[in-house]
């Protein structure tokens, strides 16, 4: 009996680390979205960003002349970091969105902490399928409104 209670508290306690680790990867991962953001300059183009990073220009831009899902993304968080909020909308919806994102969970983490509170209570909005939902959305939404601009000749593909 005594080794059953021993392994039942044993994976209680390990169950009750995945919340902490979770969040420390969100948590993370957001500051190194906006640390990416302020440390990139905004390419003129609206897209183009990310080759700052050693990563080649956009395939599928290049070759059929619409942006690729991401287009925009980086360029958006750069704008962002700079605190250009409509030059990000004009590069990308979904990197507008994602640096909001982003900075709301530092903002929560440190009012959270400061008040002494937990902060990984968030990530129990993140099990709802509306927040996926969501997220899908404005990926989606980022990317139609990147080729609605390029076939209404607001934005250049090169």
């Amino acid at each position: 009996m005594a080794a059953v209670e021993a392994r039942v508290i044993g994976t209680w306690r390990r169950a009750r680390r995945w919340p902490g680790l979770l969040y420390g990867l969100l948590l993370a991962a957001c500051v190194g979205l906006v640390a990416l953001g302020a440390s990139l300059e905004p390419d003129a183009r609206g897209h183009g960003t990310h080759e700052q990073l050693g990563v080649p220009p956009c395939l599928m831009a290049s070759a059929i002349g619409y942006p690729c899902p991401f287009c925009g993304f980086t360029t958006a968080l750069a704008h962002m970091a700079r605190g250009r909020p409509g030059a990000a909308l004009a590069a990308s919806l979904f990197g507008t969105l994602a640096f909001i994102a982003a900075c709301s969970v530092v903002v929560w983490t440190l009012l959270a902490i400061g008040a002494r509170r937990d902060p990984t209570r968030v990530l129990g909005a993140f099990r709802s399928p509306w927040c996926w939902g969501a997220l899908v959305a404005a990926y989606f939404a980022s990317w139609a409104a990147n080729i609605v601009a390029v076939m209404a000749g607001w934005k250049v593909m090169q």
